[in-house]
């Protein structure tokens, strides 16, 4: 939920530098701390972090601690867990060379990063052992 929370809050933000700049308003003052959207808009990326953080630490107590699997099947696991984004990253960053970046700041935070996979993974250990 704070994931969901952080990037609704990002995706807001970045919509907003694009609005003012695109009318003519200036989108920073003299420095960038001063402005209270950018520094919203970096708690806010860092809050992300953290759920993001969290959720990877919380996989693995859930397979450590409570489905008691052995090192080498967690190993295997964190390795599956983190192989999409790896093989997405390429072809993201081949795109995103391609892209506008405007456009591009308005829609990644938009799209959470592979949320759903850990999950389905887990569900699908649990079911199998």
């Amino acid at each position: 939920m704070l994931y969901i929370a952080s990037k609704a809050i990002s995706f807001a933000f970045i919509y907003a530098f694009t609005l003012r700049a695109e009318h003519g308003l200036s989108a920073t003052p003299d420095s960038l701390w001063q402005n209270r959207q950018f520094r919203i808009y970096l708690g806010s990326t860092g809050l992300s972090g953290v759920a993001t953080s969290m959720q990877q630490l919380l996989i693995t107590w859930l397979l450590v601690g409570i489905l008691v699997l052995p090192a080498a099947q967690v190993g295997v696991i964190q390795a599956l867990i983190g192989l999409p984004g790896l093989i997405l990253m390429l072809f993201g960053g081949a795109s995103a060379d391609r892209a506008d970046p405007r456009t591009l700041l308005i829609r990644a935070p938009a799209v959470p990063p592979g949320s759903s996979f850990p999950h389905a993974l887990l569900a699908l250990v649990w079911l199998t052992s």
